[in-house]
């Protein structure tokens, strides 16, 4: 392992982040300092399109490219490693933004958060994004969960009959009756499922 990576996965970067939708952010700025104070030769890169553009169409929203280089002496030889980032441009929600609606904020923002990821890459901050998989899938459960909810509730209000059968089958799933109480996608998915057939 490089040195830069030891020294830099030990900086304590707690009193430099914020709470933001269940998610933890760096301070760009902050983490652009500590890295160009360490290493002032390293440099950022924000990518092009073919066209000029610095955002990346793709087939709902659109993403920004980004590396950052880090420059260090070895002796009388300078060397240089880069990290790359492609950050797709979300709304406050972490969804992705058709792309006809990316405006210049939300990508300035997006090129930012993209910057950050590189140098949390070089090892400032990656603790933050170690687990960066688990928003994704704690957001699609809790999306399935609230779709279970409404359509239980929708095939309860058809009549008593079908309030006690939905309410039978959400507990078989679920102890509480309460779909959103659910912690497994595999559990929600099959609830769907068992909720698609009752609703016919």
């Amino acid at each position: 392992m490089e040195s830069w990576f030891t020294e830099l996965s030990a900086i304590d970067v707690s009193e430099h982040t914020s709470e933001k939708n269940g998610l933890t952010y760096l301070s760009w700025m902050w983490a652009w300092a500590e890295l160009k104070k360490r290493y002032p030769l390293s440099y950022s890169t924000v990518h092009e399109t073919p066209e000029g553009m610095l955002v990346w169409r793709d087939p709902i929203g659109g993403h920004v490219k980004t590396s950052i280089t880090i420059v260090w002496k070895d002796g009388e030889e300078f060397k240089e490693h880069t990290v790359t980032e492609y950050l797709p441009c979300m709304d406050y929600k972490n969804k992705a933004v058709p792309y006809d609606n990316i405006d210049c904020m939300l990508v300035n923002k997006t090129i930012q958060r993209s910057l950050t990821k590189c140098i949390a890459r070089l090892g400032l901050g990656g603790y933050i994004y170690a687990k960066e998989d688990l928003p994704e899938a704690v957001n699609e459960l809790n999306d399935l969960n609230q779709l279970n909810f409404d359509l239980a509730s929708k095939i309860a209000r058809k009549s008593e009959d079908a309030k006690k059968q939905v309410g039978e089958v959400v507990r078989k799933f679920v102890a509480s009756g309460n779909p959103k109480a659910i912690k497994s996608i595999d559990v929600a998915q099959q609830l769907n499922a068992e909720l698609i057939k009752i609703n016919k």
